[in-house]
């Protein structure tokens, strides 16, 4: 029997992680004493912030170790949304705001909140390998777009609103777009929300 028939259907969902790929190549090839740039992971080349470090030792000693609310504490909380304010011109209230690990648990959450088996959600091409699987594990079904090169790799309104159907349930924009850099611009992003809110109104 094979191991694998054991895990459950989802699993089976899941690609193997080519970051994860190009980084075990990567090391492999600095094993040899081969001077490389590893494209696969995207880490800083630079440590974290010593008042980053010293506010987590600062943690740490004043023994705040223990649970915290799910969503994140308050402060924190606070605190990105008058960031966001300042950044973009947001409104978003605390309470509105949630606290995650990173962008890939954001985007699970968001998933797995919302899309049931046969939903599709628009996925803009390229993009970054996680996406794809975050959608497939879900059941959904993932609905390409094409940024194309002759635009800069620019997603464009047009061709989301051609890719919407009675079924779409999320529409997943990465900007500036990781792997392209391509940037929506701002009357294209008014344009793909304005769909966004006439499907949630109808």
């Amino acid at each position: 029997m094979d191991p694998t028939d054991r895990f459950s259907k989802r699993t089976h969902r899941i690609s193997v992680s080519a970051t994860l790929q190009v980084l075990t190549e990567a090391e492999k090839l600095k094993a040899q004493g081969i001077d490389i740039i590893d494209f696969g992971p995207g880490e800083p080349d630079f440590p974290t912030p010593a008042n980053i470090k010293a506010a987590g030792i600062h943690a740490i000693e004043s023994n705040f170790t223990k649970y915290t609310a799910t969503p994140g504490i308050m402060p924190l909380r606070e605190g990105i949304a008058r960031h966001h304010a300042r950044q973009f011109g947001s409104g978003y209230s605390a309470k509105e705001t949630i606290v995650t690990v990173g962008g890939k648990q954001a985007l699970f959450n968001a998933i797995a909140a919302l899309v049931d088996h046969g939903d599709e959600v628009i996925l803009p091409t390229p993009f970054w390998v996680t996406f794809q699987d975050l959608i497939t594990y879900h059941g959904g079904t993932p609905v390409y777009v094409p940024a194309k090169e002759e635009n800069d790799f620019c997603l464009k309104a047009d061709d989301v609103v051609r890719a919407v159907t009675p079924r779409t349930k999320l529409i997943i924009i990465n900007s500036p777009n990781n792997p392209s850099g391509g940037v929506v611009a701002d009357e294209e992003f008014k344009r793909i929300a304005q769909v966004a809110i006439d499907r949630i109104c109808s």
